[in-house]
């Protein structure tokens, strides 16, 4: 995987948004925090289209993850549904089982387009980057993959 600094939103290119699996009330996918939180300001009706593809999918078993295509957006699911209360799902940790099914098929998801994708899992997943990195080197070796670092993340780049 090649490694960038700055945002995933100053490439012309797929950009990969790590999100929950569950929705509100209103049918909508709670994207509060992050990438998410970001992209949802950017894409108007975004939310309430991940939010439906998520209630659809939420009787799939996890080993069927499916990713979702909205624009120039691949929504890539880290933390799973709460099936209980499916409104707090973000509120888990990120699940690194459902990372690497989800890194399993971004390659052939987005077939052969440039994409780029932030330190998923890491910020409000809670995960630690050396346990996420083994696993984008894993999926996302081909040269169109591009993980982008934070200015302040530039240590990471070290992780192996």
């Amino acid at each position: 995987v090649n490694i960038a600094f700055g945002s995933i939103w100053d490439f012309d290119c797929l950009k990969v948004v790590p999100t929950n699996l569950g929705w509100k009330r209103d049918g909508a996918n709670v994207m509060g925090r992050g990438v998410a939180q970001q992209a949802a300001a950017r894409y108007p009706g975004l939310a309430q289209a991940y939010g439906q593809f998520c209630r659809l999918i939420s009787t799939k078993p996890y080993e069927v993850v499916s990713l979702f295509m909205f624009n120039d957006l691949v929504l890539l699911p880290v933390k799973p549904l709460n099936r209980e209360f499916p409104y707090l799902s973000w509120q888990q940790g990120a699940s690194l089982p459902l990372i690497e099914r989800s890194l399993a098929q971004l390659p052939r998801f987005t077939t052969l387009r440039d994409t780029v994708l932030p330190m998923i899992g890491c910020g409000n997943g809670g995960l630690d980057p050396k346990q996420v990195m083994p696993l984008i080197k894993q999926y996302l070796h081909e040269d169109r993959f591009t993980l982008v670092l934070l200015p302040g993340e530039q240590h990471l780049q070290e992780i192996q």
